[in-house]
């Protein structure tokens, strides 16, 4: 049931068309005043034993996170606004 539904969403997916966001925006410093910042709240954290958190990326106003299925290992990361707005 699970793995007909990760097949319907991947192909619900693929139908998808670029909307007129400019696909050409600088990209985001990885590096820097905002991602030590973060990296030092992480610090914080706590986990249980045998977990551990990292920084991945650095995206303003994240909005959201979705994992595809696992065969493809993509991770997608919707902004809360345009990013070619930055």
């Amino acid at each position: 049931m699970v793995a007909q539904a990760g097949k319907d969403n991947l192909a619900t997916l693929n139908q998808m068309k670029v909307s007129g966001v400019d696909l050409n925006s600088p990209p985001v410093p990885q590096e820097g005043k905002s991602a030590d910042a973060i990296r030092a709240n992480l610090k914080a954290v706590k986990l249980p034993p045998g977990f551990k958190i990292e920084l991945y990326a650095v995206v303003p106003d994240v909005r959201h996170m979705a994992v595809a299925p696992s065969s493809t290992n993509m991770l997608f990361v919707g902004p809360a606004r345009p990013v070619c707005g930055l």
